[in-house]
């Protein structure tokens, strides 16, 4: 079993919304199983008191039993790179 990690921002909205929910959640997760939790962790924020579960094989969320929400995995913004120092 190997122990690499995988960092990704999952964006979730809406099946008919173009708007997603911000902030983006933040994943560091190993398997899918931390995928899972991490991603119903950010979802309480917005669906509490409901049950959360996560179709990692559609990319969607249900809450309640119910298809409510799509979500996908992108990579992280990388920072810019700084320029140089200039010498005059």
């Amino acid at each position: 079993m190997s122990s690499y990690r995988t960092k990704k921002q999952a964006v979730v909205h809406a099946p008919k919304s173009a708007k997603a929910f911000t902030p983006y959640c933040q994943l560091d997760y190993r398997n899918e199983s931390e995928l899972k939790n991490t991603l119903a962790l950010y979802m309480k924020q917005f669906c509490s008191g409901q049950k959360i579960e996560i179709d990692t094989a559609a990319g969607q969320i249900l809450v309640n039993g119910e298809y409510r929400y799509d979500y996908e995995l992108i990579d992280p913004v990388r920072p810019r790179p700084t320029p140089g120092a200039l010498f005059p």
